[in-house]
């Protein structure tokens, strides 16, 4: 489920997951000012547009979790 992107509507998108050594990637579009998600390798299309000129990434996960950030700055 989706909440935000100046909406207050909950919207369906992506799948459940819970298993341990899922790898969730967050694609944001600087461009296009899109953000998007994909789980274990499935991309579910776009999840928020119009992004704000600048954006603040958070991550939030359960503890054991890792992160990894990489930037593509010019990738088209």
């Amino acid at each position: 489920m989706l909440y935000g992107n100046q909406s207050y509507h909950v919207v369906p998108y992506g799948a459940k997951y819970d298993a341990d050594g899922t790898r969730v990637t967050v694609h944001i579009d600087m461009t296009a000012r899109q953000c998007s998600f994909e789980v274990d390798g499935t991309h579910f299309g776009v999840a928020f547009w119009n992004l704000p000129a600048e954006v603040y990434p958070a991550v939030s996960m359960r503890y054991g979790g890792k992160v990894k950030f990489i930037t593509c700055m010019g990738v088209n």
